[in-house]
């Protein structure tokens, strides 16, 4: 008889999974079946003679289930792909507050747009007078404000700084 041999489904590493584990809940088991795991193009982090593996890097894994009493094997393979693509953030161009400009809106709608992007915005020094999850914030303080921009789909995350000063410098009257 002919073993069963499941790699289980195409995998995808990316930003927030760095590393998981392969192989499919049908292989053939038991006490004369061997699995042998291969690749030429990535790399096993783990035993590969075991049913699953653990691996890092994208390829093509072959697994060979083996069994030793009917001299019979099968192979199947899994494809794990990279996707660690980094969105684009762009907070805007630095600003200044005056005498007459007390508020501003940093602008970072240059950034990556799309149902799989979140922006939020931060800062040690200034103020946020607005909400800080929108490409857009509105502040009121001089300081350095960072706007990160996360990829939901594959949790690569990228940011930009925008820095805001003061010149409420009275002019001379003589």
């Amino acid at each position: 008889s002919v073993p069963v041999a499941d790699a289980g489904s195409n995998e995808e590493i990316a930003c927030s999974v760095t590393s998981f584990t392969l192989g499919g809940s049908t292989s053939s088991t038991g006490a004369s079946i061997d699995y042998l795991w291969t690749t030429l193009d990535g790399l096993i982090d783990s035993d590969p003679t075991l049913a699953t593996i653990t691996v890092s890097t994208p390829g093509t894994y072959v697994l060979t289930v083996s069994d030793n009493s009917s001299g019979c094997a099968s192979s199947d393979n899994v494809v794990v792909t990279l996707n660690n693509s980094l969105p684009v953030a762009d907070a805007g161009i630095d600003g200044v507050l005056t005498c007459s400009i007390l508020n501003l809106q940093l602008d970072g709608s240059a950034s990556d747009i799309g149902a799989t992007i979140d922006y939020a915005w931060s800062t040690s020094d200034g103020n946020m007078t607005s909400a800080t999850n929108l490409s857009t914030v509105s502040i009121d303080q001089p300081g350095t404000y960072t706007l990160t921009v996360l990829n939901t789909d594959n949790g690569c995350s990228a940011f930009d700084d925008v820095v805001v000063t003061q010149n409420n410098t009275s002019p001379i009257a003589d």
